[in-house]
């Protein structure tokens, strides 16, 4: 988008105005004042008006009052504003200063230090720990959206299916804690193998995914 703002002479074209109407090409005033933009050259692709900005104040005549004009981005930059009411109609030459907005963020987010604690787990409390807890570091030029973990259980030949879930700030990093309940979503009689990948998406929609790591689950007999 870019933006022209209306002054001096054109100013004082809209003094009459009270509140603005938008159409494709043109503005419209209560009091009947008409505001048009043309883009100069004989190839250049007349401007869609996308908003129009006036401040919503008593006015009169000879008041000086600033409007805004937002139009679609094209490749004019000097553009010939129309103002017309019963009492006549002005032209005037006006150059838009065109600032290109910073280019939208496609990196995906970063994803590093992913560790888990402890190294080693049981399918069985009786034996030692049965949960684990899996901490990663996420950044992005932009908002991180969701960071997710997906896990199965391997056992020999036998995979589990595939279990998400997400992972929520703790202490600056992204952790979350898998337990019995989580691992018996995957395999119901778990041992052997958890194979983990962490996920990231940022607020633009990029996306990451982590290498697999893995965790081993020991077979409790007590």
């Amino acid at each position: 988008m870019l933006y022209a703002e209306v002054g001096g002479r054109i100013r004082r074209w809209l003094a009459d105005g009270t509140h603005p109407r938008t159409g494709p090409l043109g503005v419209s005033f209560v009091t009947g004042i008409v505001l048009i933009l043309f883009a100069v050259g004989s190839l250049a692709v007349q401007p869609v008006i996308t908003g129009v900005t006036i401040p919503d104040v008593s006015m009169k005549i000879n008041d000086v009052v600033t409007a805004t004009i937002f139009v679609q981005s094209d490749s004019a930059t000097v553009y010939t504003l129309n103002a017309s009411n019963t009492a006549g109609q002005k032209q005037e030459s006006l150059t838009i200063s065109v600032t290109s907005p910073p280019p939208a963020d496609q990196d995906p987010p970063v994803i590093t230090n992913i560790s888990h604690s402890p190294g080693k787990i049981w399918n069985y409390y009786t034996c030692g720990a049965d949960a684990f807890t899996v901490s990663a570091s996420v950044s992005d030029a932009s908002s991180i959206d969701s960071v997710s973990i997906r896990f199965r259980v391997v056992k020999g030949a036998e995979s589990g299916s595939w279990v998400e879930r997400s992972l929520s700030v703790s202490g600056g990093n992204y952790q979350i804690t898998i337990g019995p309940n989580d691992l018996k979503q995957s395999m119901a009689k778990y041992r052997g193998l958890v194979e983990y990948t962490i996920s990231a998406e940022d607020a633009q929609g990029n996306t990451s995914q982590s290498g697999k790591k893995t965790i081993e689950v020991g077979e409790c007999l007590l």
